[in-house]
């Protein structure tokens, strides 16, 4: 609910305008299709602590030497697909966002008659 003194074509220009990116929910449709490479690289800055995690997650890892190891090329999510819980999970430790946050006018009051 947003009050304002502004005109209703004020206000829908404001919210037409809007929109930030943000951590996407299980359920969301992927923009893209992303492939975790294997090796040390794609979790080289992840604390040795993160490993069992990313394992519960669904992803094959292992440590060596305190450095956490994708032992196989991994598909994440693949575009135009709807996302799980756990592959938003992973996407939010990789700070990957995949959703966009948007609001619109659906109904306005301007004192005398309700418009939808």
């Amino acid at each position: 609910m947003f009050f304002t003194n502004k005109s209703n074509q004020e206000c829908e220009a404001i919210f037409n305008d809007f929109e930030e990116e943000e951590f996407a929910t299980g359920g969301t449709i992927a923009d893209q299709t992303i492939v975790l490479q294997k090796g040390f690289d794609t979790f080289k800055n992840f604390s040795h602590s993160m490993e069992p995690h990313l394992r519960e997650l669904g992803l094959s890892t292992r440590l060596i030497n305190s450095q956490i190891e994708l032992m196989i090329d991994y598909v994440l999510c693949e575009e135009g697909k709807a996302l799980t819980v756990n592959q938003c999970k992973i996407l939010k430790l990789l700070k990957i966002k995949m959703s966009r946050l948007k609001f619109g006018v659906k109904v306005w009051y301007d004192g005398k008659n309700v418009y939808a």
